[in-house]
């Protein structure tokens, strides 16, 4: 899910606001000075302040984890790298998400999509569905 799907999905802002700022600077790709990232520019425009984008951030990776734990085929291996190591396969999270508590909150809305008789898959991929926002 997008950074912006997420702002639009928790009703931080509208649409247009977040296309607004998004392609404010599209138009000077020479201006230097401006951060081009759109948390950097959301926090900038008092849409939400450090904390709140920090916890955008967590949620945006924390989703595409969740979205594996569904995965009813197939298999994949998490891997820690060493710090300050960079290969092609290595991609780096920032923020860095706490594995540990991830996967348990991961197991946790699954244990919890199953009790309550709904596919967690479908769950998971509704809630990073940008057009449901």
């Amino acid at each position: 899910m997008r950074l912006g799907d997420l702002v639009v999905g928790r009703r931080i802002a509208t649409r247009h606001a977040v296309e607004a700022i998004a392609s404010a600077t599209a138009d000077r790709p020479a201006l230097p000075a401006v951060d081009r990232r759109l948390g950097a520019r959301l926090v900038a425009a008092r849409l939400c302040d450090e904390a709140l984008l920090e916890d955008l951030l967590w949620e945006r990776h924390a989703r595409v984890v969740w979205g594996l734990l569904a995965w009813d085929r197939g298999r994949f291996t998490v891997t820690a790298r060493a710090a300050g190591v960079r290969t092609a396969a290595a991609v780096p999270v920032d923020p860095p998400l706490p594995l540990a508590g991830l996967l348990l909150d991961g197991l946790q809305r699954a244990e919890t999509a199953l009790a309550h008789g709904i596919d967690f898959a479908a769950a998971i991929a509704a809630e990073s569905d940008p057009a449901s926002s």
